[in-house]
C-alpha cells in the first residue's frame, strides 16, 4: 500500500431551482395584485405585441383548391411533403407525393405557386 491515501471531495449542493428563491420571491412581489395587461403595459411589451403583424390566415376550405395544383404539408414526422390534388371533398383532399396517396385535411395545406410559369 502506498503513504498517501485518496479522499473524495465533497459534492457541492445542486440548488433545486434554476434561479435563487430570493430572486423569485422579489418578482413574485412585483407582480403581485397585478393583472396581465399591467403587467405587460409596464413592462412596455403591451406596445411590441401590437406591433407585430397578424398570422396569415390559411384556407380551411376546400374551394382554395383545384384539381392538379401542387400543395404542400407537414406530415406527422414533421416531413414537408410535397404532391398534387388529385380529388376534392369538403373535408379532405387526395393527394400523390411521391408516388404515395394521401389524404389530408385542406386546413393543413399550403399552395405552392410556380413563379417561373407565371412569369412567362
Amino acid at each position: 500500500m502506498t503513504d498517501t491515501m485518496t479522499t473524495k471531495k465533497p459534492r457541492k449542493k445542486k440548488e433545486p431551482y434554476p434561479f435563487p428563491v430570493e430572486l423569485i420571491d422579489q418578482l413574485l412581489a412585483q407582480v403581485q395584485n397585478k393583472d396581465a395587461k399591467s403587467i405587460l403595459r409596464e413592462s412596455g411589451l403591451a406596445g411590441q405585441l401590437k406591433k407585430m403583424p397578424p398570422m396569415p390566415q390559411r384556407p380551411v376550405d376546400a374551394t382554395a383548391f383545384k384539381l392538379g395544383d401542387t400543395v404542400s404539408f407537414t406530415d406527422k414526422h414533421l416531413r414537408e411533403r410535397i404532391g398534387t390534388v388529385t380529388r376534392i371533398n369538403a373535408t379532405s383532399c387526395s393527394l400523390l407525393c411521391d408516388g404515395e396517396q394521401w389524404r389530408v385535411s385542406p386546413g393543413l395545406l399550403r399552395k405552392i405557386i410556380d413563379l417561373y410559369a407565371a412569369l412567362r
